[in-house]
């Protein structure tokens, strides 16, 4: 999962491809929220996510390294 590019587009092929004949300078699209607290409130939830999988991975690592 993909907790800090949220807010980021993610292109595929086509649509990188298409951005270099792209004459007219057409905007990305960008995840968006309905309000600036939702943005928040699902910023701090991928943020804690983030954090508690960086965890999980170092405990299982030391437990790892005990056995």
């Amino acid at each position: 999962m993909s907790f800090t590019t949220y807010l980021f587009p993610k292109p595929d092929a086509a649509y990188s491809a298409g951005q270099v004949l792209d004459l007219f300078a057409t905007p990305q699209q960008y995840n968006r929220s309905e309000t600036t607290e939702q943005a928040d409130i699902d910023a701090f939830k991928r943020d804690w996510a983030a954090i508690g999988e960086d965890l999980r991975n170092v405990l299982l690592e030391f437990a790892q390294n005990l056995g």
